[in-house]
């Protein structure tokens, strides 16, 4: 099957299509671009000017009954041109694709859909008298199947296949095709249920990324073991198979199998399972890392009142770490307990947990050594006035535990609000957490998340915010200072960002949006990089048609380079559809 004539088969059905029981919506797209890039490199002033134009046409619906045969077709076009003075570049796209589904419904037992695309991309560069073009052609199409009843199992069926060729400034031609398999399997509810999902990819290029195979496999299954006792299995399967070894296509393999039961009571409820995992990373540029590790687990809890509870968890494992030719192997037996008390009032709740771990790790070289470790958490919610308030906080230190060599700490803290009057109402979300461990083998490392996010409405009004802040290591961690949330290490690599979104409807179909976002990272092993982007855009609607002016001015930084941009985009469309007898 030829990706193109599927997509022109698509279209023609749509177009010449039987016009009984016909309805079709319509839409069209076509927008203006113009931006001037002024960049200053060691006193030095330069600009690129950049004049883009695209446009796109879509129609969708149905023939015979909209729970039949439905189809959709499209055509899109953009032409990007930069510089000037015969110092420039044009790309041109032209995209056209169609799909069709038949009986693509939750009440009919077969149904089909397939669909087809072509991309067709053409650049020319010039500079004084030469010219150099280029070419690359995208292409694809697939099909899926779907049955399901209530008696047999539900069976999905789908393949694709993506393929590129193209011709660089050099006239050097590369080509890549991926093949992509799925297949999907469930039965269920009922005494037993079941799902299994496979996902193959077969990938094909003239460069080493480019050729591998992946598989992928997870399947789950529960039944009923009598009573208020279910049992439980799951395997999750990757793997990765470079065509060649390189240092940047590695291979990797992961298996995942859990099997065992759970149960529930009046006031009580527990589990028991056996969980094996397997992890292996290679290529010529890594130091070859693996990890095969068993557990046995038990777990229980119970109620004792409104606001006593408690729980107790007991594992055995055992743990083989290898990191190139230096292998590790640890067996070890864990009990931890857990105990937990809430309060409830009117206007507030508080829960409080806390609990000890205590263990033995045997390592196959030395003696054995102690584990141990410990678990808090507190959160606390309320509502004063008409603020509404909950702050969550966890910490959990492990030691030697698990069949692991070494320490982690790791914390989380959670502060929420949210307030509503009259007709302005507002929130706040603040997260953060810190992974800070040392193992053996592996070293040291250390990271730290922030997140807030902040909103207001008022009316037809609204302003929300965004920031983060990514903090870690580059290389190896020495020491231990720190906790990793409230006093860090010595971090080194930072990424932080923040957004600021203004909306606004001025009037009746009139809406005003306006942002500004900063971006900015820095490390040991680049320069440091800033980019801030402030933005707005105006919209009226009248009728199906919308206008929209938008403008965006982009000031960037990387080491001693300065950049600078304004985008300025017109866009109008209209949207409008037929019913015919």
């Amino acid at each position: 099957m030829n990706s193109n004539r599927a997509a022109i088969g698509l279209l023609l059905a749509i177009a010449i299509g039987p016009a009984r029981g016909l309805a079709f919506d319509y839409s069209g797209r076509l927008g203006l671009r113009y931006d001037r890039t002024d960049g200053w490199i060691d006193g030095q002033h330069g600009f690129v000017p950049v004049l883009n134009l695209d446009g796109a046409a879509s129609a969708s619906g149905y023939l015979f009954a909209p729970d039949a045969l439905r189809l959709r077709g499209g055509l899109e076009y953009d032409r990007l041109r930069r510089g000037a003075g015969g110092d420039e570049s044009t790309d041109g796209t032209l995209t056209y694709e169609g799909s069709a589904s038949l009986f693509e419904t939750r009440e009919s037992r077969l149904g089909a859909s397939a669909e087809a695309y072509r991309r067709v991309i053409d650049f020319t560069t010039s500079a004084a008298a030469a010219a150099v073009t280029g070419t690359r052609v995208e292409s694809g199409y697939g099909a899926r199947a779907r049955y399901a009843d209530h008696v047999l199992p539900m069976l999905s069926l789908g393949a694709f296949q993506r393929d590129s060729n193209s011709v660089d400034a050099a006239g050097v031609e590369r080509a890549e095709t991926t093949r992509l398999v799925e297949v999907s399997t469930q039965h269920g509810p009922g005494p037993y249920s079941a799902r299994v999902d496979y996902r193959g990819r077969w990938n094909e290029g003239d460069l080493a990324i480019q050729d591998y195979t992946t598989h992928e496999v997870d399947a789950n299954a529960s039944t009923s073991l009598g009573g208020a006792v279910e049992g439980f299995a799951s395997v999750r399967y990757d793997l990765r198979l470079p065509g060649n070894v390189d240092a940047v296509n590695p291979r990797y393999e992961g298996d995942l199998v859990r099997s065992g039961a759970r149960w529930t009571g009046e006031a009580s409820r527990g589990s028991a399972h056996y969980a094996y995992t397997h992890v292996s990373l290679s290529a010529p540029a890594l130091l070859d890392r693996e990890r095969i590790q068993q557990s046995v687990t038990a777990y229980h809890e119970v109620t004792h009142s409104p606001r006593w509870e408690s729980a107790w968890t007991a594992s055995l494992a055992l743990t083989q770490d290898r990191l190139a030719a230096v292998e590790e192997t640890a067996a070890g037996q864990m009990a931890g307990a857990v105990l937990r008390w809430r309060a409830r009032g009117e206007a507030r709740s508080l829960l409080l947990e806390a609990g000890p771990t205590l263990g033995l790790l045997e390592p196959a070289a030395g003696g054995s050594e102690l584990g141990y470790g410990a678990h808090a958490r507190a959160r606390l919610d309320g509502a004063w006035d008409v603020v509404r308030y909950g702050i969550d906080y966890a910490i959990d230190h492990r030691s030697n535990l698990d069949a692991v060599l070494g320490w982690g700490l790791r914390q989380s803290l959670l502060v929420e609000g949210a307030r509503s009057f009259s007709s302005v109402s507002t929130r706040l979300a603040l997260t953060a957490s810190a992974t800070r461990q040392d193992l053996k083998l592996f070293g040291a490392s250390s990271t730290r998340d922030v997140l807030l996010r902040a909103g207001a409405t008022w009316r037809r009004h609204e302003v929300t915010l965004d920031a983060g802040v990514l903090d870690g290591v580059s290389g190896a961690l020495q020491g231990i200072r720190g906790d990793g949330l409230f006093l860090p290490p010595e971090f080194d690599t930072h990424s932080r960002y923040a957004m600021l979104i203004i909306g606004s409807e001025l009037a009746e179909r009139l809406r005003l949006t306006g942002r500004i976002r900063h971006a900015a990272v820095s490390g040991p092993e680049y320069a440091d990089q800033r980019e801030t982007n402030v933005g707005g855009g105006l919209s009226y609607r009248i009728g199906l048609v919308t206008f929209s002016v938008e403008e965006t001015y982009t000031f960037a930084e990387a080491g001693s380079t300065t950049r600078r941009r304004n985008d300025l985009f017109v866009r109008a469309s209209r949207t409008f559809g037929g019913r015919f007898p």
